[in-house]
């Protein structure tokens, strides 16, 4: 079972003395409505989602709503899909941009009084099919969070970028999501509705692929070859295109394509590789569950929890020797197996359970 996580960035507020005045809406220099969307980035379904949510706190207040910029949306949106591609979470962005690099980078204008902000928040996909209710926990996570409540609720802010993105984020099936607040005297281009999208095909139904490993028992320091021990079942027949490994435990170190990762990390590995997997751990008595899933070329499978421990090493030839040659002529004889197994009595393998079911909550 996937652990849950949410994080919460620090939030970029930038005061700038604001008039009250009204958005500007028609550019008087060349004739033309500010609602242009030549090139512009429309708000899907659930960027619109959000935004109700936002104005609902806002109006409830007695603040003016939030209106959509199209090209607010395009350095939202290219900023949540910059930070899934990287596998990076933060305000600073491609080439060390900031989040106002980024909307001037969108021909957004600011001129005048002005003033912008930034939210970002992630959290896994969770509940049920779809990821309205990762968009409302979302809200309510920034919303709970007193810097990002108070861009949320900013009266000087009169304009906004969402992008919401979906994707692989550490590991995690992941809801990334960039708000982007803005306000300025120049002209601005309100997204007036959605882009009518064609129907998606229905999905072939696809069996999610089954990866795991037995129970495994090492010496310290000695590398077990785990890769050549990976199961995998698949009902549609598909071939696995790659693992991901998750290791919780401070005492194991992992192996992959001989790079060596100590402590705690989740890793993918390709199919090709995964016979490149080893593990060790450096004391006896170090113990505890890792997991693995698969993915099938169409989606990942469930984490599966294998155990391992590692055990005194089996005794040499020669300590048979040694003890016969020591022992009384009238004392039994101990068999150096029977050592063995007493030194491995103490063991309790359930204490080795680590859960994994719970809701994990970061905020930074």
């Amino acid at each position: 079972m996937v652990n849950d996580e949410m994080g919460l960035d620090q939030p970029i507020p930038v005061p700038s003395p604001r008039s009250s005045g009204q958005l500007a809406n028609y550019d008087s220099s060349t004739g033309t409505q500010t609602t242009m969307e030549n090139q512009m980035s429309k708000a899907s379904l659930f960027e619109r989602q959000m935004l109700e949510l936002i104005n609902e706190e806002r109006t409830s207040r007695g603040l003016d709503p939030l209106q959509l910029e199209l090209r607010l949306n395009t350095s939202s949106e290219d900023h949540s899909e910059w930070m899934l591609n990287r596998d990076v979470f933060s305000h600073t962005g491609s080439n060390g941009s900031s989040a106002g690099d980024r909307m001037r980078d969108s021909d957004f204008k600011f001129s005048g009084n002005w003033t912008w902000g930034e939210n970002i928040a992630w959290q896994s996909e969770r509940g049920s099919t779809g990821i309205s209710d990762d968009v409302a926990n979302l809200h309510a996570g920034l919303m709970n969070s007193p810097g990002h409540r108070a861009n949320i609720l900013n009266p000087d802010f009169e304009v906004i970028g969402i992008g919401i993105e979906r994707g692989d984020y550490k590991g995690y099936d992941a809801v990334m999501v960039t708000q982007n607040f803005a306000a300025t005297d120049a002209p601005v281009r309100i997204d007036g509705g959605m882009t009518p999208q064609p129907p998606e095909p229905e999905p072939e139904d696809n069996m999610p692929p089954v990866a795991w490993l037995n129970r495994m028992t090492f010496s310290p320091n000695e590398w077990l070859d785990a890769g050549k021990l990976v199961k995998f079942r698949d009902a549609d027949g598909d071939a696995p295109t790659q693992f991901m490994v998750r290791n919780p435990l401070d005492d194991f170190k992992i192996q992959i394509d001989g790079r060596t990762f100590e402590g705690p990390g989740t890793y993918r590995i390709d199919a090709d590789d995964i016979e490149s997997l080893r593990i060790t751990a450096d004391s006896v008595g170090d113990r505890g569950n890792m997991q693995i899933r698969a993915h099938d070329g169409t989606e990942w499978g469930n984490w599966d929890s294998f155990r391992l421990r590692a055990v005194a090493p089996t005794a040499p030839a020669s300590l048979d020797n040694d003890l016969i040659a020591s022992q009384d002529a009238a004392a039994p004889f101990v068999a150096a197996e029977t050592m063995v197994s007493d030194q491995l009595r103490d063991f309790d393998l359930d204490e080795c359970i680590v859960p994994h079911d719970q809701d994990v909550f970061l905020m930074a």
